[in-house]
């Protein structure tokens, strides 16, 4: 499959470049013809990943942060989410943290979440959110070898519990995603 998609984009390439060149430079075509490079991503075996009233830390396997260093020619990095669903919508947006810990619902000194789940407006089931810029800052402040950790948590403030009632609406709304990865185009 690879080798195809290989194919297919060098065929575009040689057939732009025989109507004149005119769109060689463009950056769609760009991005089309350099493939991602996986910098990390969850463990494969784990199974969908449910997600509910409690923040869900999902670890990142490998040295992402000691691949970082290089840039690679300014190429951006992306935490994209695969086969993000839902049985009935939650009825709150979830946080998406990135960072070398867990990232608690209460935490008074968390990070900035990096994006949202929107389950109001879901028409794409694969997320992605541009990391580079926090996972160049993670790589400049913590030395070689920590790993990464994505957080997903409701989005709530640090002073607001969840009610039973609303605990369970969001344990039986059947979020899941399949599979996080962190990859460098």
């Amino acid at each position: 499959m690879r080798g195809r998609a290989c194919l297919r984009d060098l065929a575009v390439i040689l057939v732009l470049t025989a109507l004149g060149g005119a769109m060689i430079n463009s950056p769609a075509v760009m991005a089309a013809a350099s493939s991602p490079e996986v910098l990390s991503m969850n463990r494969s075996d784990e199974g969908a990943i449910k997600l509910g009233a409690d923040a869900r830390a999902i670890p990142l396997e490998g040295d992402a942060l000691g691949k970082i260093a290089d840039r690679a020619g300014g190429r951006r990095v992306y935490l994209v989410l695969d086969d993000v669903q839902a049985k009935e919508p939650p009825g709150i947006l979830y946080d998406v943290f990135l960072d070398t810990k867990v990232v608690a619902s209460g935490d008074a000194d968390r990070s900035r979440p990096i994006g949202h789940l929107n389950f109001f407006e879901l028409k794409k089931r694969l997320l992605s959110f541009d990391v580079t810029d926090r996972v160049e800052g993670l790589a400049a402040q913590q030395p070689p070898g920590r790993k990464l950790v994505v957080t997903i948590a409701p989005s709530i403030s640090e002073n607001t519990r969840l009610n039973p009632a609303q605990q369970r609406e969001l344990n039986e709304a059947g979020v899941t995603l399949a599979k996080v990865r962190l990859v460098r185009q």
